[in-house]
C-alpha cells in the first residue's frame, strides 16, 4: 500500500473538536427564516432535508413552536402546498396551539415533504485517498463518504439499494417505511427504514455503528455456531438458546439498536458491543475532519492514519507497534502525528523515500 503525506500548515499535534450549532439553535434559525415571508422552493427543500434528517430536529421544532405559541410559520408552508394543488384555503391568523397539535402539524408537514423519486440508472460516488464528500441521495438521505471509498446507488420501486464497494460511509436515512434502505457490502447487508448508521469495510471484516434507530443485519449462512456462542457482547460471550440460534440461522438476520457496534465477516457476527455516547462521537469524529485515539496501539493508529495518505508507514519493532498512544489529529496531517510521536513517545521518523517512512524508537538509534 502506498500512502502520501498531506502537507498541512498547522503543525500542532493535537487539535480541538469543531464547535457545532445545537439543534435548538438550528430550529430557531429555521423558524426565523420561514417566518420572514413566503419561503422559496429552495428554502422549503432545505427545510425538508433538515426536518427529516434526525428525529431530534422534529422534536426541537415542536418545542420551538410550543415556546413561541405561533403556528404561522408552518401553516405558511402548508398553504403553499395547497396553492400548488389549486385549492382555496383561508389563511389562518396567528394561532395558539397545544403541544400535541403542534406535533401533529410538524408530522403533517413532514409527510407532505416526502420525496418523490423514480427508478433511474445507477449512480456512482468515489472519493480519492484523503478526500471526503457529503452526498444527498434522491430520497434526501444524506451520505458522508470517507476517504478512498466507492458507493453505488440503484433505487428501485420496492427498495432503496446502495452498495458500499470499498471504504467507509455514514448514512442519515430519510424515513420512508414503504421502501427500506439497504446497504450491501459484498458479504452482508444492512437494512433500515429511517435511522442513522455507519459502515466501514476493513481488511479482515466489516464494522457497523448504529447511531440512531434500529438496523437489521444479514450475513451469509451460519451466522451463529450451533452452540450459540458466535455473538459476543464486549469481551464476554452472550449465550443464546438453541431455539434462538436456530431461528437466527434460519433468517440469517440480527437486529441491533442505537449505540451498538457490530463487526462481522462473510459467515458470522464476530462481536456486538454497546458504546457510550463519547465513544460514538470519537468513532465518528472523521466527519469533522478529526481522528481521535485513546490508549490505542501505535500500529492501530498508523493503520487508521494510513487510510488518509499515500505515505507507506512501517513500524519494524514489535515493542513500538504495541506502544499505547492517544491524541486528536487532523485528517491527513501525518506530520503533526509524527511530531507528537517524537516529542511525547521518543519515536523518530526516517524517510526511506518520498513515499516510505519507518517509525523507530530512539533507544534503537
Amino acid at each position: 500500500m502506498k500512502k502520501h503525506s498531506s502537507g498541512s500548515g498547522d503543525q500542532s499535534p493535537v487539535v480541538a473538536f469543531t464547535e457545532i450549532k445545537s439543534v435548538q439553535a438550528q430550529a430557531s434559525e429555521w423558524m426565523a427564516k420561514l417566518d420572514g415571508g413566503e419561503p422559496t422552493p429552495t428554502e422549503l427543500s432545505e427545510f425538508r432535508v433538515w426536518l427529516n434528517a434526525n428525529s431530534a430536529h422534529r422534536q426541537a421544532m415542536e418545542e420551538m413552536i410550543e415556546f413561541w405559541g405561533d403556528m404561522n410559520v408552518l401553516t405558511q408552508i402548508v398553504l403553499l402546498r395547497e396553492k400548488q394543488c389549486n385549492r382555496t384555503v383561508k389563511a389562518p391568523s396567528l394561532l395558539r396551539w397545544s403541544s400535541a397539535l403542534a406535533a401533529m402539524l410538524v408530522v403533517a408537514v413532514a409527510l407532505w415533504l416526502v420525496p418523490r423519486f423514480e427508478t433511474s440508472d445507477s449512480l456512482v460516488y468515489i472519493t480519492k485517498v484523503g478526500e471526503q464528500k457529503t452526498i444527498q441521495l434522491p430520497d434526501y438521505t444524506t451520505v458522508f463518504l470517507n476517504t478512498n471509498s466507492k458507493l453505488e446507488v440503484n433505487y428501485g420501486n420496492q427498495r432503496r439499494g446502495v452498495t458500499l464497494v470499498r471504504g467507509e460511509a455514514h448514512f442519515d436515512v430519510f424515513h420512508l417505511p414503504s421502501k427500506p434502505f439497504e446497504v450491501t457490502t459484498g458479504s452482508g447487508l444492512v437494512r433500515a427504514i429511517g435511522t442513522a448508521f455507519s459502515v466501514q469495510i476493513r481488511s479482515i471484516n466489516i464494522e457497523i455503528l448504529v447511531t440512531e434507530g434500529i438496523v437489521e443485519i444479514e450475513t451469509l449462512p451460519a451466522m451463529l455456531e450451533q452452540d450459540g456462542q458466535a455473538i459476543s457482547h464486549g469481551v464476554t460471550p452472550m449465550t443464546v438458546s438453541a431455539e434462538d440460534a436456530k431461528r437466527i440461522v434460519a433468517k440469517d438476520k440480527l437486529q441491533v439498536k442505537a449505540g451498538s457496534m457490530v463487526t462481522f465477516d462473510g459467515e458470522q457476527i464476530e462481536q456486538v458491543k454497546l458504546l457510550v455516547q463519547k465513544q460514538i462521537e470519537d468513532k465518528l469524529s472523521w466527519r469533522q475532519g478529526l481522528l481521535v485515539f485513546k490508549d490505542e496501539s501505535l500500529q492501530q493508529i498508523v493503520d487508521e492514519v494510513s487510510r488518509y495518505t499515500d505515505l507507506d508507514i512501517i513500524i519494524p519493532e514489535r515493542r513500538s507497534r504495541e506502544l499505547k498512544v492517544g491524541g486528536i489529529f487532523k485528517v491527513g496531517d501525518t506530520e503533526s502525528m509524527f511530531e507528537a510521536l517524537r516529542e511525547g513517545f521518543g519515536i523518530h521518523v526516517h524517510y526511506i523515500s518520498d513515499d516510505l517512512v519507518y517509525l523507530i524508537s530512539e533507544r534503537n538509534l
